[in-house]
């Protein structure tokens, strides 16, 4: 029986995880947003209060995945963060605090 040397052992997990990575953790920017997301975050959007107009690139038409605020899941395209807060800290934007 030969024994494998700790370099080669080293080696073979290296490309496995860099393979692993590449297969499962790599982004797909052919996912868009899903349609019945962004109709909700269009109703929802009409419930806030905007005076910066920093919801400007929520659009009708727009991938949602790409709005100010949203990051969606590079898999799925499901909605998976909203980020509404200011660079100011926290304030109220249409009676919700964020």
């Amino acid at each position: 029986m030969k024994i494998v040397s700790p370099v080669t052992v080293t080696f073979l997990m290296l490309v496995f995880l860099e393979s692993f990575k590449l297969s499962f953790c790599g982004r797909n920017h052919n996912v868009t947003c899903i349609q019945s997301e962004r109709q909700a975050l269009l109703r929802f959007k009409q419930h806030l209060k905007d005076p910066s107009n920093r919801l400007s690139s929520w659009t009708k038409n727009g991938d949602c995945c790409r709005w100010d605020g949203i990051i969606c899941s590079n898999v799925s395209g499901h909605l998976i963060e909203l980020h509404l807060g200011s660079s100011r800290g926290t304030r109220k934007l249409g009676g919700l605090l964020v």
